[in-house]
């Protein structure tokens, strides 16, 4: 139109502002197409925005005539130093956005707003730009090595004190082996490949495939002792629960997931892997006991996710019904009402919750007077909690 100099383009209107402001839902550079078409019918320039991360991808698309220009919000919340780091070609010390729009207030109940991957985001005076250096050097034992231990470890280590790092398994980075699996997460891939690059650069001693006992970690006279033994899937008491199959195995090797799915859980885990599994020629129906699935997701993310439900013709959703029996090829369930039916299930999967490693983590108490827990071993909760919980304790060991 006339006097317009720049097209870019946002929204307020939930259902459409989950196009703009792009949730894991949708594939990095969504709006790329449509920035592509905007500047080929119009004599204006183009700018585009949602989800940008990458500074060679930007580049590309420039150069390729997609935009003339791109905007960065979100990602500019998660690392205001983006543009000097992309400047000097240290890509992989960009932290990454996840596109959870926790930042973002129509998002969230306006007085939690955050961000999931940096904890200076309305913090500035409380979080140094560095963290400031440590009185006196001091040895720091951590247990665990998911998003929890990794962002205290690596806070504890910019302040200079000596941090062991205790891993069990044979890679760093706990529940994001099954949060960033699949096809919806290629945002958290990205954060757990940036999360293990800074420990590659810092002076962590990092031990994998060891299993830390109270006498092999008192053995190493820790001055300060920090918990992230993270949590483990609840085993639900449901006649026949010996004929289903855990969510995060099937996450780990899809194939576990036959043609009928019944997924029992409607919380985060369960949504998102049913709506995998649904969009990969799986029938699926999710059954939860509470009225409402993906209650644990903020607004936005919800209304991306119903949307993607909608368009999935074989996924069904029962709400208020709780499982009352799994047999080797069927799940009895019943609403609120008393009204039972069985539903037909190649495979059954278990999505009830996850419980803190609490009682594992009690046992490590004694061994040195600062002894803390962190992460989903504290409390079940999301990777912003996680970094939250994990940069405050590693800043003040």
């Amino acid at each position: 139109s006339a006097g317009m100099d720049c097209f870019g383009g946002t929204v307020e209107h939930y259902e459409a502002n989950v196009h703009t402001h792009t949730t894991v839902f949708e594939p990095q550079y969504y709006n790329a197409a449509f920035a592509r078409r905007v500047k080929q019918e119009c004599r204006v320039k183009v700018a585009l925005v949602g989800g940008i991360t990458d500074p060679a991808v930007c580049e590309q698309l420039i150069a390729e005539g997609s935009t003339d220009l791109v905007m960065l919000g979100r990602q500019l919340v998660a690392d205001p130093d983006w543009p000097q780091k992309a400047c000097e070609g240290r890509s992989e010390d960009i932290v990454p956005c996840l596109r959870c729009l926790n930042c973002y207030h129509i998002a969230t109940e306006h007085e939690n707003v955050q961000c999931s991957v940096n904890p200076r985001f309305r913090r500035e005076n409380r979080v140094p730009l560095i963290p400031q250096p440590a009185a006196k050097r001091r040895r720091i034992v951590i247990v665990g090595g998911g998003p929890a231990g990794i962002q205290a470890a690596l806070t504890a280590d910019q302040r200079g004190h000596e941090v062991i790092l205790i891993e069990k398994q044979s890679r760093l980075g706990g529940a994001l082996k099954w949060a960033s699996a699949g096809p919806f997460k290629e945002d958290l891939r990205r954060y757990w490949d940036y999360l293990l690059h800074q420990v590659r650069d810092s002076t962590i001693d990092v031990r994998l495939n060891e299993t830390a006992t109270p006498e092999t970690v008192e053995n190493l006279k820790p001055d300060a002792l920090i918990l992230a033994l993270g949590a483990e899937p609840v085993q639900p008491r449901i006649e026949g629960a010996e004929h289903a199959v855990q969510a995060l195995a099937v996450i780990e090797n899809p194939k576990l997931a036959k043609r009928r799915c019944v997924i029992i859980g409607g919380g985060t885990i369960g949504c998102e892997l049913g709506l995998e599994l649904a969009e990969s020629g799986h029938e699926v129906t999710i059954v939860e006991v509470s009225q409402q699935i993906y209650a644990q997701a903020n607004h936005l993310t919800q209304t991306a996710l119903f949307q993607h439900f909608e368009r999935a013709e074989s996924l069904h959703t029962l709400t208020g019904c709780a499982c009352e029996q799994i047999g080797p090829d069927f799940v009895d369930v019943c609403d609120g009402s008393g009204q039972r039916q069985r539903l037909a299930a190649d495979t059954v999967i278990l999505a009830t919750g996850m419980k803190a490693r609490k009682s594992e983590a009690m046992a490590f108490y004694g061994i040195c007077p600062e002894t803390a827990m962190v992460g989903d071993c504290n409390r079940v909760a999301k990777i912003l909690e996680a970094t939250n919980e994990g940069y405050f304790l590693g800043a003040t060991v």
